[in-house]
Formats: C-alpha cells, sequence, structure tokens
C-alpha cells in the first residue's frame, strides 16, 4: 500500500506546479490506484457530518517594497476524530473522493473537495480534536472557490443537525 500512495502522492505534488497535467488527467491517474470501492473510510470522511469548523487558508507572501502580505489560498477544514482512522488514511480517502467526483459527468456542487476546472491539492495533518484537512488551489480564483465550497459545504451539515 506504502508504494501505491507514494506514486499518488508524486502525482499530487506534480498537480500544484502551474504546468501539471488537467485535471481529469490527474484524477484518472489517482483514481486508477483507488480502485472502485470507496469503503467505510471514505464514507466516515468525506461528508460534512465530522467538519467541526471551516477557516480561510493564508500564506504569507513578500511583496516588495511593502514586505509580507497574506493570500488567501484555500480553506482549513477541522475534522472530528474517526476512531482507527490514521491522518494518511483521511488523506487518501479525500483525495480518491476528488477524483471519483472529478471524473463524474456532475460532480456535487457543494464539495470542497473537487472544484470544477481544478485540481485541489489536500493535506491532511492531525490535530487535538481530529484532523486538519488544508485544501490549496492554484490562485485566488480557486482558493476563494474553494472557502465559499468549504462553508456551504460544513453548513449544509449543521442544516442536517437542526431537522
Amino acid at each position: 500500500m506504502g508504494s501505491k500512495w507514494s506514486l499518488v502522492a508524486g502525482t499530487l505534488v506534480v498537480g500544484c506546479s502551474m504546468s501539471g497535467p488537467p485535471p481529469r488527467t490527474q484524477a484518472a491517474v489517482v483514481e486508477a490506484r483507488c480502485g472502485d470501492d470507496p469503503g467505510v473510510v471514505d464514507a466516515r470522511v468525506v461528508g460534512p457530518q465530522n467538519v467541526d469548523r471551516v477557516e480561510p487558508l493564508y500564506a504569507s507572501v513578500n511583496t516588495r517594497p511593502n514586505g509580507m502580505e497574506s493570500r488567501l489560498i484555500g480553506a482549513k477544514l477541522h475534522i472530528r476524530m474517526i476512531d482507527g482512522v490514521m491522518p494518511e488514511s483521511v488523506g487518501q480517502a479525500l483525495v480518491c473522493h476528488q477524483a471519483r467526483e472529478t471524473l463524474r459527468p456532475s460532480a456535487d456542487d457543494a464539495c470542497p473537495y473537487a472544484v470544477p476546472g481544478a485540481w485541489v491539492d489536500i493535506q491532511v495533518k492531525p490535530d487535538a480534536m481530529g484532523y486538519e484537512v488544508a485544501l490549496r488551489g492554484q490562485d485566488f480564483v480557486e482558493a476563494k472557490q474553494i472557502l465559499d465550497r468549504a462553508r456551504a459545504f460544513a453548513e449544509s451539515s449543521a442544516a442536517q443537525s437542526m431537522r
């Protein structure tokens, strides 16, 4: 399993460069490594029910002569801990979900993990309450789409729980 995902990670790094392959090409490569069955981990990870909060993701950029400036690069989702699921498994599930959504003819409009015409850079690390999922776009337009979709995604869970 390790070598399979190291190849996917290599593909994702290429996807972050401005000259990377088109999103559907990247999705096809990733999806081939994911298999047909999304699995239990995927079902528990990709839905909005475990999202605690969403916040903007910024990067500091040196803009001469003004010095450092913060720029929106995407969204940060905080997801509640899922028993027995490591951050690496969460990352794999989200990347596979992104690939499947990218290849579908009609993707979910609210999914922050898959943005039409873009390949979202997904990075997962543990935090105090679960997982911190960083979703990065290539430019401001993608970053804003990711953030807007992430907020709508989290709000859809809140609305469902109030019913």
